[in-house]
């Protein structure tokens, strides 16, 4: 399983949530949270999370990539997996 987490300017996880649907995911969180930076007004974005098989999460990233709302200056996107936190020893 991969785990992805995308930012989106605030009114846009809606359409990013369809592009996970759209890419075989089968549930999808939105959420919005409050973005504060030091001397600059507070925003709020949209943030989309995604927990699906690695071929899922990489059609999902790939259709947001070049979708033609999608700009890095205001989008984000971040993906592990969990197999890197959690070890055996």
């Amino acid at each position: 399983m991969r785990f992805v987490i995308g930012k989106a300017p605030e009114g846009q996880g809606t359409s990013v949530v369809r592009l996970a649907l759209d890419s075989g995911a089968t549930r999808v969180s939105l959420h919005q949270v409050e973005l504060h930076k030091l001397n600059e007004a507070t925003s709020v974005q949209d943030v989309v999370e995604v927990e699906r098989a690695t071929p899922i999460v990489k059609t999902f990233v790939e259709t947001l990539l070049t979708a033609p709302f999608y700009d890095p200056n205001s989008y984000a996107i971040s993906s592990w997996h969990p197999r890197t936190v959690i070890t055996h020893e």
